[in-house]
């Protein structure tokens, strides 16, 4: 029997066909025709699977399944799974069990599946056919009064928009246009982007909400997707799980139908470079310089919404001038104009990522240093609508604002208020480094931000006192002090006088730098090669101090971003604050690296504690050993030819915690530098005092040595 005749009733496929493609296509569903070509289908299907149960041979059974791709066949087996899927599935099921033919069948399930969505492509284009004149609506029209729609959109096959809602459209039984309600308000696309870094393609969205229209630019995956498309209610979108799944296919519909009229424009997930030479030009805020394209759009994460706001220019270049006048004879807060410039200069110059802490007693000026550095790039607030963050947010939140941000400086207010320890260490660690953790989004898609920019903070004490990470705390410029001087009426006044006025003139350096800077790209290399230099010469300075030297680099960041900034008109300083910057980093390199400390603070215990130690302790006139006053401490052989010294590691733990260090982390990080004899996992190992055996943290004599000299 040919298998294209394995109809119903002696009826041929092509009969069949012919039937069901005569009827109307809005009533094929329901309709006698699309049935008997859907039993057709089946029953081809059927013969098919009894047929290669029957073949010994896997070449016949697959000349029999290939048979099936005739695209008559295909046409009523795409009718069969349109109408009863349920059916062709067990049928499949069932051919799937005969052996070698498993991803045979597997492609032809998929090409019914397809062979069903071509043919409800066609039923939609022959809907467009036959509802011509009332898919052209005037309700639909009359949406597009509003500037941000286009009027040049389209209503799609189907579906139907007007003030009271989104419709789909269906031709009832006798003949007439039926709507069904999908949501409570209009819902439309007005326009496409792509991001200019990683080229995904956002939807702009707009709804109408108690008489107001909603604009909304999302990612196109969470809009072809159910359970990402449901978060836009929290934006009062009228979408539920109840119909998220319906809007998904409108979506779809109305994208297609205007895919050549939609606006499309370039999006940016962040503020800065928009590329790594420049050439895309600089994104500061609402103010987009040298871009080529004028058109980008700036579409940054959920909750990042608000932070491009502060970005901006208020009062005048020459009334900002006025206004920073006290920072001219205060080192500290020309840091802070400094350290906030270098931020853009970072990619320019390809130079790592720093640190700018101010520390120091409260009401000395260390907010308003980072008030100053505010203004160079917009609002100097710390509330909303101002660039000056809060310690105060959780790890992830920061981490998206310095992503945000990206070459613009991230300014945080004293570490004091953070939730934990641990997230400022972590925080200063993630920013040093220049990426944070990979997080989950919405609609399913890891993302992982990346920045090169310097962070500014303060805090009562040093940033570098909440990690041990010897990498995190040699890129911390640690300022001590007080940037207004010491508490009296003329620094108050100056301190309120500076506070004022930057409210009310801020922005205007920035927009001039990278103005500057964009205008002067083909001079870039010659920046750099002047950047080396000035590197080198810190690094000389720093004496061969590995922390100096490493700490040397970012100054001289600072040092270049010094010397432009006054070329573009920044009156210099009464007191040069580049013999400040480097007076502090010279002090904070002998502290920069604070689990060698704690190894030479403890290697100088044991020295002043020698006969607490089993093996150097003293012993009475019978030559037994005298218990030491407070216990024994551990064990350390006598003489000079001692491998390590054992110490209990409570004591090691108590000692550490009363000298202020990160217990853990110390430990740990000794562990890392292999400064700990130990077996396996464990930070400790077993050890014997007078006949015992004791675990203790055992420190080998080779790292004492390497790390604070064998002559200390």
């Amino acid at each position: 029997m040919d298998i294209n005749d394995a109809g119903i009733a002696g009826i041929s496929l092509d009969a069949l066909i012919k039937a069901a493609d005569a009827t109307d296509p809005m009533a094929l569903d329901g309709h006698v025709a699309l049935a008997d070509l859907a039993s057709g289908g089946l029953n081809t299907l059927k013969t098919v699977s009894e047929k290669i149960h029957q073949q010994r041979d896997t070449e016949a059974r697959t000349h029999t399944l290939v048979a099936l791709l005739d695209d008559r066949t295909m046409y009523a087996l795409g009718a069969a799974w349109r109408i009863q899927e349920s059916k062709v599935l067990s049928i499949v099921a069932t051919m799937r069990t005969v052996r070698g033919v498993r991803a045979t069948v597997d492609d032809i399930l998929r090409t019914i599946k397809r062979a069903a969505s071509r043919q409800e492509a066609q039923l939609r284009e022959r809907l467009r056919n036959n509802l011509g004149k009332t898919q052209d609506s005037r309700s639909f029209k009359a949406l597009a009064n509003h500037p941000d729609i286009p009027k040049t959109l389209k209503l799609p096959p189907g579906w139907d928009v007007d003030s009271s809602g989104v419709y789909s459209i269906r031709i009832s039984e006798n003949g007439c246009e039926e709507r069904d309600a999908l949501c409570p308000s209009p819902m439309i696309i007005v326009g496409r982007s792509v991001d200019i870094h990683n080229g995904e393609t956002m939807l702009k969205l707009a709804w109408k909400r108690a008489s107001v229209w909603i604009f909304k630019t999302v990612p196109r995956a969470s809009v072809m997707d159910a359970r990402p498309l449901v978060q836009l209610a929290k934006w009062d979108a009228p979408i539920s799980s109840r119909n998220a799944g319906t809007l998904v296919q409108y979506f779809t519909d109305f994208e297609a139908t205007n895919l050549e009229s939609l606006p499309t424009d370039n999006t940016t997930g962040h503020l800065g470079w928009q590329n790594a030479k420049g050439s895309g030009g600089f994104l500061l805020g609402k103010n987009q310089v040298g871009l080529e394209d004028k058109t980008i759009q700036l579409v940054p994460d959920d909750g990042l919404d608000r932070l491009s706001d502060g970005w901006a220019v208020a009062g005048t270049w020459e009334e900002w001038l006025k206004t920073i006048e006290p920072a001219l004879s205060r080192p500290m807060l020309m840091t802070a104009i400094y350290a906030s410039v270098a931020a853009p200069l970072i990619q320019v110059l390809d130079a790592p990522n720093f640190i700018v802490d101010w520390s120091g007693e409260t009401s000395k000026g260390k907010t308003t240093a980072l008030r100053v550095a505010a203004s160079v790039w917009g609002c100097p607030d710390e509330r909303a609508g101002g660039i000056i963050y809060s310690w105060d947010a959780t790890r992830v939140w920061i981490e998206q604002s310095a992503g945000f941000v990206h070459n613009l400086p991230l300014i945080l207010d004293d570490t004091k208020r953070s939730r934990s320890n641990n997230v400022v260490s972590q925080v200063l660690y993630d920013f040093a480094f220049g990426q944070g953790r990979g997080r989950g989004s919405p609609n399913g898609v890891r993302k992982q931000t990346r920045w090169r920019s310097v962070l500014l903070t303060t805090g009562e004490s040093p940033a570098t006192g909440f990690s041990e990470d010897a990498g995190t705390r040699a890129r911390v410029i640690s300022l001590k002090g007080a940037p207004m001087g010491e508490v009296s009426t003329e620094n108050a006044r100056a301190a309120m006088s500076l506070s004022l006025g930057l409210l009310e003139n801020h922005g205007h350096l920035g927009l001039k730098l990278v103005t500057h800077l964009v205008n002067t790209r083909h001079r870039w290399d010659e920046l750099r090669a002047k950047y080396r230099d000035i590197r080198d010469s810190y690094v000389a300075s720093a004496g061969g101090n590995g922390v100096a030297s490493r700490l040397a680099v970012y100054v001289s960041v600072l040092d270049m971003a010094a010397q432009i900034i006054h070329e573009l008109g920044v009156p210099r300083p009464t007191v040069d604050p580049m013999e400040t910057i480097w007076s502090s980093v010279s002090e904070g390199s002998r502290e920069a690296d604070r689990p060698m400390e704690a190894l030479r603070d403890m290697a100088g215990w044991c020295v002043a504690n020698q006969t607490r130690f089993w093996g150097r302790h003293e012993t009475d006139k019978m030559g037994s050993p005298n218990m030491p006053v407070g216990g024994w401490a551990g064990t350390w052989k006598q003489g000079e030819h001692w491998e390590s010294i054992a110490i209990f590691p409570s004591l090691v733990r108590d000692l550490l915690r009363r000298w202020e260090y990160d217990v853990n982390g110390v430990i740990e990080s000794w562990h890392r530098r292999g400064a700990l004899v130990t077996n396996g996992r464990s930070r400790t190992r077993p050890v014997s005092i007078d006949g015992q055996r004791a675990r203790c943290t055992v420190i080998s004599r080779s790292a004492i040595d390497s790390l604070i000299g064998p002559d200390e």
